[in-house]
């Protein structure tokens, strides 16, 4: 049914919920999804274009982010 497959679909590709798009970028920079940045640069960083950036790959709806797959 069509619930099914939209629930399937949520399951699938449901990311996570953000406040801000600065959040998002700490998410992605402290749990390695960026790779491994080295602690010295952290503070160098611009978390919130980071957050922007990835919001690329995602899709957001009801303030719900999911992989744009």
């Amino acid at each position: 049914s069509d619930l099914d497959d939209a629930l399937e679909w949520h399951n699938d590709n449901y990311f996570s919920e953000f406040q801000t798009d600065e959040d998002l970028g700490y998410y992605m920079v402290d749990e390695g999804l960026m790779g491994d940045v080295p602690e010295a640069i952290k503070s160098y960083l611009d978390y919130e274009k980071i957050g922007k950036e990835m919001k690329w790959d995602l899709i957001e709806i009801n303030d719900c982010l999911y992989w744009n797959r």
